[in-house]
């Protein structure tokens, strides 16, 4: 599976920016805050000292002693930020004020939960993929949810031709990166849902993470023609697999 790489590294570019900026963002608040009211800054500047005392209580001692220094360093943190809170909200603040926001707290703006591509990621990189597919609009509504075998039901024979046409595609979609998979050729007069089924192919393959390149075939062979001139024809050579 694998997205467009000119959307993957665009928009994991802003991730990184989105990051970088909400931990700005929050230390400038932070700052304004111990610049406005000093005994905010005091009981910050106590909390990172029991937070290094902690560390240094657990590298020292070990069993009973241990717990219960652990548990009486918890008690004062949990009596400082109570303390905190208790200022923010005399001066008008939530308690949050100075907390990186991050526009997706899941992932904290990486776009990763662990090894793993956060849902938000991955809707852009979809959305960016619909865009730069050469559909457009198309792939939102042109899908196999919505594709209408009924206007061939007068014709019994056409209809089951049509049917079994939807059938094929929506299964190629399903398995288009299967092993042996091949390239699918659509053919028939128009206005028998050859667009259609092409663009839904295009719009499941692209949901399930491929890029997806939509063109003409005219306009196929002319960039292959001209790509002496105009090196286009290579956003073609990474495809896998070719439906016209």
């Amino acid at each position: 599976m694998g997205f467009n790489r000119e959307n993957y590294r665009r928009i994991k570019r802003e991730y990184d920016g989105k990051n970088v900026r909400a931990k700005e963002e929050a230390q400038r608040r932070a700052e304004e805050l111990h610049s406005r009211y000093p005994e905010i800054r005091d009981i910050d500047n106590a909390l990172q000292e029991t937070g290094l005392k902690i560390l240094d209580t657990a590298a020292r001692c070990s069993g009973n002693e241990l717990e219960k220094r652990i548990a009486q360093l918890r008690k004062e943190t949990e009596a400082l930020r109570s303390e905190r809170n208790a200022c923010l909200e005399f001066y008008g603040l939530p308690a949050d004020y100075s907390d990186v926001k991050y526009e997706c707290p899941e992932c904290r703006d990486t776009g990763f939960v662990g090894i793993k591509m956060c849902r938000c990621m991955r809707e852009k990189l979809i959305t960016a993929g619909y865009e730069s597919s050469g559909i457009g609009s198309l792939i939102k509504t042109k899908t196999f949810d919505n594709f209408d075998t009924s206007y061939q039901k007068r014709d019994p024979q056409a209809y089951e031709v049509l049917a079994a046409n939807y059938e094929i595609c929506k299964s190629y979609a399903e398995k288009f990166d299967c092993p042996g998979a091949k390239n699918l050729l659509l053919m028939g007069n128009t206005g028998l849902g050859k667009t259609h089924l092409s663009t839904a192919i295009a719009g499941r393959v692209i949901d399930r993470g491929f890029d997806a390149v939509c063109e003409t075939a005219q306009n196929v062979f002319s960039d292959f023609e001209f790509r002496s001139i105009i090196p286009t024809g290579r956003r073609y050579a990474a495809c896998g697999r070719a439906v016209s």
